[in-house]
């Protein structure tokens, strides 16, 4: 395993060993993520589960402390880690997240398994993103 990729699981797992139920339904930190900027800096975050679905997923936490740590909206790469050590793919909306906060964001670096296990792929989040419904959209509006 690359010792960059390795290190940054690291900093994901450390989140996501924070994992503990606040009441029952309501758990904090079943994923931790870390985000690495193009200016390299990095930004952890943590899901938080609710019953209500008003939770949200480990990496709107990240950017979120991302966009109060100053101007930075590009995102060189992301690993998401479940608290049970599986290296997950961002979800669909948190692709989306990424790529409205800086269309930039296609090139960043996506870290995934498959499964439990399995080896650790790297996408981009256009390889992740394949049928961006905003390009059709925002075409001719540019």
């Amino acid at each position: 395993m690359d010792p960059l990729h390795e290190q940054f699981i690291l900093e994901a797992m450390k989140v996501a060993s924070q994992h503990r139920v606040l009441q029952r339904g309501c758990d904090v930190a079943r994923v931790g993520v870390m985000i690495l900027t193009t200016r390299g800096n990095v930004f952890t975050g943590l899901a938080i589960v609710q019953p209500s679905g008003l939770g949200n997923c480990a990496e709107y936490g990240a950017v979120h402390s991302m966009l109060m740590a100053g101007n930075e909206t590009e995102i060189c790469m992301a690993v998401a880690v479940s608290s049970d050590g599986i290296v997950l793919p961002p979800c669909g909306r948190c692709r989306e997240f990424f790529y409205n906060i800086n269309r930039a964001n296609l090139a960043m670096r996506c870290l995934w398994q498959e499964r439990p296990g399995a080896p650790l792929q790297v996408s981009t989040l256009a390889e992740l993103l394949p049928a961006n419904w905003q390009t059709a959209l925002w075409a001719n509006r540019d």
